[in-house]
This record gives structure tokens, sequence and C-alpha cells, in this order.
């Protein structure tokens, strides 16, 4: 058991509903557990995020990163703190997304995801790095992905890539995977005190399914 877990990621790491992530602390793999991810939050995000807390980790600990759409354009100032609007193409003003250009969307994520393994390893901190989706980007060379990344979300629910943008409703009007699919997808990352999970699956499905008002936060 690692002395404590950090994740990072966006909603599909910190929901309203318990993710992979807080399935793998309920299943046992540490004794403590901090959750970095953030609802649209970007790969920028991710990668200062670990920066944020990395004096904090140990070689005792466990880091698990869900990095979230390449596509993501995120904002930072002292007042307002992150503002993260999801993906640009989807969800943010058109003129802004003119400036966007996928060699250098390529090489900002390549260097995010080797910055952070980088420091990781030469620390001999214990890592895992997954995705929300599959990372397909150009210039393999400056960072393996394969080499690196287990099964993504989409991959481990069988999405086709041209299925990816499309993702199946929880609830009406809600594309996040739903407490079962999170935590078949932290079974399959560790192995885990399987009761435990299956508990807390059984609790939120309830509360999902089974609540008058199933949209507030109870985890």
């Amino acid at each position: 058991m690692y002395t404590t877990l950090y994740t990072f990621g966006c909603s599909f790491t910190q929901y309203k509903w318990p993710t992979w992530a807080d399935y793998l602390h309920a299943g046992g793999l540490a004794k403590h557990y901090e959750n970095w991810g953030l609802p649209g939050g970007s790969n920028d995000f991710i990668f200062h995020s670990v920066m944020e807390c990395l004096d904090k980790i140990t070689d005792k600990d466990i880091v698990c990163v869900m990095w979230s759409q390449p596509h993501r354009i995120s904002d930072y100032n002292d007042e307002q703190g992150w503002d993260m609007p999801g993906n640009a193409y989807l969800y943010q003003p058109k003129e802004r997304t003119k400036y966007l250009h996928e060699d250098k969307i390529a090489l900002e994520n390549h260097s995010y995801f080797r910055a952070v393994a980088t420091l990781l390893e030469s620390r001999d901190v214990n890592f895992y790095f997954t995705s929300m989706e599959r990372i397909e980007l150009k210039y393999d060379e400056v960072f393996d992905t394969q080499k690196y990344f287990k099964p993504s979300m989409a991959e481990f629910l069988g999405y086709t890539s041209a299925e990816d943008d499309t993702w199946r409703e929880t609830m009406p009007g809600d594309r996040h995977p739903g407490p079962i699919e999170h935590a078949k997808f932290a079974k399959s990352m560790f192995a885990l005190n399987e009761t435990a999970v299956d508990d807390l699956c059984a609790d939120a499905n309830q509360h999902i399914f089974g609540s008058d008002k199933p949209w507030q936060r109870k985890y």
C-alpha cells in the first residue's frame, strides 16, 4: 500500500459522483488521497497542478494522471484562478480557435507528458498515465506515448476513434462515464479490494438513479 495517492485530470477524474480516482482510494491503493482534478481541466492545467504539488510527493506515494483532450485551452490569473471551458473547438469562441495549430498542440502536449514523466522518474515515484480519450499526436520522438500510456477510458469502454466525441449519456444531457464504468476502469488499473469498490459503486448508483436530486454532489 502506498502512503498517498495523488490523482490529476479533468471532470473524468473529479466529478459529482465517484470516478476511477475515488475507487482507487476506496479499493485500498493508498492510505491517503488527494484529488487534484477539476472539470474542464486541460493538459497545461494538469501539468501545472503536478508541478504545484511536486515537492509533497515522495517515493512512497503513487501518482495517477488521466490526461485530458489536447485541444483544450485554459486561462489563469491570480484573482480568478483557472478558467477552463473545455475543448476549444466545441466550447470556446470561434475567433480563438484560429490561433490553434496542430503542430504546436502536439509539441506542447508531448512536452507536458515528458516533463511530468521525467520529474517523477528522477524522484523514483511510481506513476500511471492514462487519458480520457486516445492520445494520437505527431512527434512521438519528443515523448513515446505508447511506452508510458495505459489504455484510455475511451478504449476501455470500447469506443472507436470515430465515436470518441459522442460519449453515451449516463443521465439526460450528461455524457460522463457512470459509476459502474468508472469502477470497472479502476479495477483494470490495479489489484484492489473489490468489495470496497463495489460498495461505493452501489451507493453512487443508488444516489444517481434512485435519488430525487441526483445532480447534487454527495461525494
